[in-house]
C-alpha cells in the first residue's frame, strides 16, 4: 500500500464509495456511544432496524421475552415499544445486560448505518470517543489488508440530513488517532 486515504463525509450521503472504503460510522451522542456502552456491557447481539413493530412480526427470532428493545422516537425519547430509550443515562439504569439481545433503534446512527449497507458498504464499524484507539486501529487493518481507504461517516442530525459539531469532532479526533496507527505501521496518510 503507499499510502492510506482517510476521508470525512459529514452526513452518510457525502460519503465517497468508489472501490469501496472501510467505513466508520459516528453518532457521538447516540447510536455509537451507547453501542459501544452495551458490548462494554457484555449484551448479545444488536439487531438495527427501521421499524421496531415490523422487525417484531417480520422476523420469528425476535421475541418480547428475549430482546430488549432499545429505541427512540424523532424527538428523541423513549419510542412507545420500547423498554428503554438509546440514551447511555437509560442504559445505566438498566443493570445486568450480559448476554441480552438488542433490537435497536436511533433517528440518525442506525439509519446512517443501514443507508451505506443499502449502498454495498460491507466493511462498517462504529466509532465513538469512547472506542477511538480500538476502532481505528482494526479500521486501519483492515484498510491495509484490504487495500482500501477509510471513510469516517457522520450521522448529521434530522435523519442524517445536516452535519452537526459533535459528531464531526469525533471525525477528527478519529481522523488523528488513524494516523497514529497508521504511523506505527510505517503507512503515509492522506487526508481528504
Amino acid at each position: 500500500m503507499k499510502s492510506l486515504l482517510i476521508e470525512t463525509a459529514f452526513i452518510p450521503g457525502e460519503a465517497c464509495l468508489e472501490g469501496q472504503s472501510i467505513c466508520v460510522v459516528i453518532d457521538a451522542i447516540r447510536a455509537s456511544g451507547t453501542i459501544v456502552t452495551l458490548f462494554q456491557q457484555r449484551c448479545g447481539q444488536i439487531l438495527l432496524t427501521e421499524d421496531e413493530s415490523r422487525s417484531i412480526e417480520e422476523d420469528d427470532r425476535i421475541r418480547l421475552e428475549n430482546y430488549c428493545i432499545c429505541a427512540e422516537r424523532e424527538e428523541g425519547d423513549r419510542a412507545a415499544l420500547a423498554e428503554v430509550s438509546p440514551s447511555l443515562a437509560d442504559i445505566h439504569k438498566m443493570g445486568d445486560l450480559k448476554g441480552r439481545n438488542i433490537l435497536f433503534r436511533t433517528t440518525n446512527g442506525t439509519r446512517g448505518i443501514r443507508a451505506l449497507y443499502g449502498r454495498g458498504v460491507e466493511n462498517i464499524l462504529v466509532g465513538s470517543l469512547l472506542n477511538a484507539d480500538a476502532v481505528m486501529e482494526t479500521a486501519v487493518s483492515m484498510a491495509v489488508s484490504k487495500e482500501l481507504g477509510i471513510c469516517l461517516v457522520s450521522a448529521g442530525r434530522h435523519n442524517g440530513r445536516i452535519s452537526c459539531i459533535d459528531d464531526s469532532y469525533s471525525c477528527g479526533r478519529l481522523a488523528e488517532t488513524g494516523v497514529k496507527y497508521a504511523k506505527k505501521q510505517g503507512i503515509p496518510v492522506e487526508l481528504a
